[in-house]
């Protein structure tokens, strides 16, 4: 019997009840300094507004997922929806002025319980959606954060033009990224276009945090037909104007090789600028060349170092692989509790390589008091996402029986899907499978083609099984 999935405890309930549309209206002033335009004032009044709305609309969706658990038949974990449904709400501005110093606006958001939750499987059926949204969301948080900062700067030591043009910057990131959310979330209630038109026009203004935005909406294709060629137009335009997260976002095109012809020298070129101009998805990027090697000589001293430095600033996937070089002690000493802590940062943020680690630590006890319906549960959230160690372990479970009744063939089908995304992992499995004759004919050949494999992906158990078939 396959369990039932959920990835937090909450406490749900039927709802029988026609749904009823909540309005919220409220208002917000801004008081501004001496180092603050009107535009400044304005994005910070529409900032503070907008989150406490958000911040309100969070719990009513939270109580919204535990009323109506029936209305869409699927159980969603609460704490998850509320920060995703930061993401997907649209607010309208009813009125704002201007007298200096208060900027005043009033503003209001609309919900329908139903319609929430339809928002919210609509989101989680597209995880790439749903990852830019929180990606975005951490970058607004940091936005936020470096606003504080720069104000507390410029007032103990007065006004300057680079201050002033820092803070500026920071204001239009909090800007980009509340557009970016905007036509995301149009896009899930069909009306990506005009959402689009006015985010668009928002870059063409020079907005650089825009620009890295859009380019990556035209990368991803998220609304749009993928077109390379326009996500680098954008990326060079936000790099010209200062956003250091473009230089990653451009590095990635050339190590991919989207668009362009595949360059790991380029792209170990951009990641640096990035890391210079202090971008946490730099770091994490550069430090991935220097783990696997690629287009550098493999260090993984500087890779800790540089994931730690993404860590630092905010990176979730900074924290998942530290936590990584902590599981496996990886240029640092061993400590499963340091990896546990950072895993479940990481996984509560939506990182599937977080999820599908930290469900092994509960799959196999260690660190942690063994838990298969939590390994399960993370699993298959990460499996959701792609991840081919977790389809790999979902399929180990399935071998194993644990947890659900054993199936060889599903187990089968689920190291196949991992093997696909060249995890070594589901590689040696589909090797046990063909040398033993589980779901398949026996084939020592086929065992020590997969074996081989995984084998050079760095798998351990797969060169001891090779040496045993005499290959």
């Amino acid at each position: 019997m396959k369990p039932f999935i959920m990835l937090l405890p909450v406490l749900l309930f039927s709802m029988n009840a026609a749904a009823i549309s909540n309005t919220y209206v409220r208002d917000y002033t801004y008081t501004a300094d001496e180092f603050d335009t009107r535009y400044t004032s304005r994005i910070n009044a529409i900032d503070g507004v907008r989150r406490e709305l958000l911040q309100e609309l969070g719990t009513y969706v939270q109580n919204v997922i535990e009323v109506h658990r029936d209305s869409l038949g699927e159980p969603y974990a609460a704490d998850d929806v509320v920060t995703i449904s930061a993401g997907i709400t649209a607010m309208e501005l009813l009125e704002e002025r201007w007298q200096q110093p208060d900027y005043y606006v009033r503003a209001k958001i609309e919900a329908d319980p139903d319609e929430v939750l339809k928002t919210v499987r609509a989101l989680r059926e597209n995880h790439e959606l749903e990852d830019s949204l929180r990606e975005s969301l951490e970058e607004l948080a940091r936005s936020r954060q470096q606003i504080r900062a720069l104000q507390q700067a410029l007032e103990n030591n007065g006004a300057s033009p680079a201050g002033d043009r820092q803070y500026l910057q920071a204001v239009q990131d909090v800007e980009a990224e509340a557009g970016f959310q905007q036509a995301m979330a149009a896009r899930i209630r069909g009306d990506f276009d005009t959402a689009f038109r006015l985010f668009t026009a928002l870059a063409e203004q020079g907005n650089a945090k825009a620009q890295t935005r859009l380019g990556q909406v035209w990368e991803r294709g998220a609304g749009v037909s993928v077109d390379y060629d326009r996500a680098r137009q954008w990326y060079s335009k936000a790099i010209e104007n200062g956003d250091a997260d473009a230089y990653a976002r451009m590095g990635n095109l050339y190590q991919k090789g989207f668009g362009v012809e595949q360059d790991d020298d380029r792209a170990e070129q951009y990641y640096w600028k990035a890391v210079t101009a202090n971008s946490p998805l730099g770091m994490a990027r550069l430090g991935s060349l220097y783990e696997r090697g690629q287009g550098v000589e493999r260090n993984p001293a500087e890779a800790l170092r540089l994931y730690r430095l993404a860590a630092q600033n905010g990176s979730t996937p900074g924290k998942a692989r530290v936590g990584y070089f902590y599981e496996k002690g990886i240029a640092v000493d061993e400590d499963v509790t340091q990896a546990l802590s950072l895993y479940t940062q990481a996984a509560a943020s939506g990182n599937p390589f977080a999820m599908a680690r930290l469900g092994n630590l509960y799959l196999q006890g260690n660190g942690v008091e063994r838990d298969l319906q939590r390994a399960w549960d993370l699993f298959t959230e990460a499996a959701r996402r792609d991840n081919g160690f977790a389809l790999a372990k979902l399929g180990y479970m399935y071998e194993q029986g644990l947890l659900v009744e054993r199936d060889d063939q599903k187990a089968l089908e689920l190291y196949r899907q991992g093997a696909h995304r060249q995890n070594r992992f589901a590689m040696y499995r589909l090797g046990r499978l063909y040398e033993s004759g589980k779901a398949v004919g026996r084939d020592p050949d086929k065992a020590a083609e997969w074996y081989s494999k995984a084998a050079e992906l760095g798998h351990q158990k797969a060169l001891e099984r090779l040496d045993k078939l005499g290959r």
